[in-house]
């Protein structure tokens, strides 16, 4: 009996200190089709934070994250990493099962603890992922693009192909040799 109410003791304790994480809202998709002449109805796709957790976590993490590529660095995104590639930013898939260690970590200043980071960045995974499949789907007849808030656009071609370049901030000149 003594073992059967420590159990449930135990067993409420712990159901006490559990926190629910959802991560279905902390980044969102947004989608509009444009309306020019020259590219009618051709889709667009922005990634970014909607709660206010994940916009002070993302604003140190931008930041930091341009000035990695900018000394020619990788960024890993979840799925996806992102690289400059001479004088391109390349996006390239990174891991097929996105989990905390598939991100490049930066200190941020908010006060966020380790697991809530985790869930904001396997989120925007998980967004970033979602808008890269409807653009491939919707990239016909005129591309699509997925701009990343303040990180990257990336466009998507009818024939499979994409091409990424920086979104808000500028890539570093290549100097002569």
């Amino acid at each position: 009996m003594r073992r059967w109410v420590l159990m449930a003791l135990l067993g409420l304790l712990g159901l006490g200190l559990a926190q629910v994480v959802q991560t279905a809202n902390f980044f969102g998709i947004t989608a509009s089709q444009s309306r020019a002449a020259a590219t009618p109805g051709a889709w667009r796709y922005t990634v970014g934070p909607r709660t206010a957790e994940a916009r002070a976590f993302w604003s140190g993490a931008v930041a930091q994250w341009q000035a990695i590529l900018q000394r020619g660095g990788r960024v890993e995104l979840g799925a996806y990493a992102l690289r400059l590639e001479g004088d391109r930013l390349r996006l390239e898939p990174h891991c097929a099962t996105p989990n905390p260690s598939c991100f490049t970590r930066v200190a941020v200043s908010s006060a966020l603890p380790a697991w809530q980071q985790d869930a904001l960045l396997l989120d925007f995974s998980n967004a970033l992922v979602q808008a890269l499949a409807e653009a491939g789907k919707r990239a016909k007849p005129y591309p699509a693009t997925v701009t990343v808030s303040k990180l990257v656009r990336v466009q998507l071609n009818s024939d499979g192909t994409r091409s990424a370049e920086p979104s808000g901030w500028k890539l570093p000149k290549l100097e002569a040799r």
